[in-house]
């Protein structure tokens, strides 16, 4: 027969418990330090930063077009859709993606930029070589992320708590908070 162990004294259990979720919280504020520092020096900046609803709306103004904007809402909604359940977005010139980084989380994927798809993870396909009857709209897209990205050197808030940017050497970097990766959307 087995013979269980005491259980530890609850007082100096819930000590511990409490000195380790203060700790796990300092740890937390640091790792999204970068996002939040970014964020606030790109929104103080108001021509630097292009929040969420910016893009998309600036997007439309750029399309002008009633049958195309409905195109782009069906399209960015299945991405967005589609990013927040792990899967890549293709553009042009950068890939979003998601890997496991403990930095992060022990557990849960964080999503990243790369300049490559990864042929083990299913995409939505943004890039302006897709098909013929979405390809305008996709043109546009790539074009507008590479004029403010690149010419107009913008933050943006590509989804909502996700930033995307070029640092100073001319690197994608991608930032995020940590409702994205306990996808609390």
């Amino acid at each position: 027969m087995f013979k269980f162990k005491k259980p530890l004294n609850s007082k100096s259990k819930k000590t511990k418990e409490a000195q380790y979720s203060k700790e796990q919280l300092k740890y937390q504020d640091f790792v999204y330090k970068n996002y939040f520092e970014i964020l606030s020096q790109a929104k103080d900046s108001d021509e630097k930063f292009l929040s969420y609803e910016q893009f998309v709306n600036q997007f439309y103004l750029k399309l002008n077009q009633k049958d195309k904007i409905s195109e782009f809402n069906k399209l960015w909604k299945a991405s967005y859709d589609n990013f927040f359940q792990k899967q890549q977005v293709v553009f042009d010139d950068f890939v979003l993606a998601w890997t496991r980084n403990e930095r992060f989380s022990l557990h849960d994927l964080v999503p990243y930029v790369s300049l490559s798809e990864d042929s083990n993870v299913l995409s939505t396909d943004l890039s302006a070589k897709n098909n013929d009857k979405t390809n305008l709209v996709f043109k546009h897209l790539n074009n507008f992320l590479k004029d403010y990205l690149f010419e107009k050197l913008k933050v943006i808030e590509i989804f909502p708590n996700v930033i995307l940017f070029l640092d100073e050497n001319s690197k994608f970097k991608l930032l995020f908070d940590k409702s994205v990766v306990e996808n609390e959307r």
